[in-house]
C-alpha cells in the first residue's frame, strides 16, 4: 500500500476497509501487507506527516502513529508548522521525545521518505492510496467487498500452500 497521509481517501480506506482486511486476510496470515508511505506533494504537510512515522518507526511505534496521523489528520493538515503536533502525539504514543526530534532534524528519515517516494513514481503511482496486489496495481478507496473480491481471486490463483 503506496499511502499519503495528508490524504482523504487514504484516511477513509484507513478507518473504513483497512481494519477488517487487516483482521481477515493478514491477521489470519493469508496476506502479507507492506504499508509505504508516499508524498504526492499536493497536500499540506503530507512530506512532514510521513517524516514523522519514519522517525516513530525508528522507535518501533510506526503503527501507533501512523493510525494517529490518520485519525488525527484535520489537526495537523493545515499548520503552518505542523511539528509540534507531531510531537505531541509521539508523546501520546509514548515515544522518546528526545529521539523523536533528533529524527525529525536528521538526514536518515527524510532520506527513506523520499526513497519510498522514488519507488512509487517508477511504479508509476499518480494518485494515493495505491495498492500492489501480487504485482497488479490497484489505485483508489474500493469498497470493502470489492477489496475482498481481488484478495480473493489473487489468493484463489496461488498454488496451495503459497499465501502470504
Amino acid at each position: 500500500e503506496f499511502s499519503d497521509f495528508g490524504c482523504g481517501y487514504c484516511r477513509l480506506f484507513q478507518e473504513q476497509t483497512r481494519p477488517a482486511l487487516a483482521q481477515e486476510y493478514v491477521e489470519s496470515g493469508r496476506v502479507r501487507w507492506t504499508y509505504v508511505p508516499f508524498v504526492l506533494g499536493i497536500f499540506p504537510n503530507g512530506d512532514a506527516a510521513a517524516l514523522a512515522s519514519e522517525c516513530a518507526g525508528e522507535q518501533g511505534h510506526f503503527e501507533r502513529l501512523r493510525l494517529r496521523l490518520y485519525r488525527d489528520q484535520q489537526g495537523w493538515k493545515d499548520e503552518q508548522n505542523p511539528r509540534p503536533f507531531f510531537s505531541q502525539l509521539a508523546r501520546e504514543e509514548g515515544l522518546d521525545p528526545r529521539r523523536f526530534a533528533e529524527c525529525l532534524d536528521g538526514e536518515a528519515a527524510p532520506a527513506r521518505v523520499q526513497e519510498s517516494t522514488l519507488v512509487g513514481q517508477r511504479g508509476g503511482i499518480r494518485g494515493t492510496p495505491t495498492f500492489f496486489v501480487n504485482g497488479f496495481r490497484v489505485s483508489g478507496n474500493f469498497p470493502l467487498d470489492a477489496f475482498r473480491d481481488l484478495l480473493d481471486l489473487e489468493l484463489s490463483s496461488l498454488p496451495r500452500g503459497a499465501e502470504r
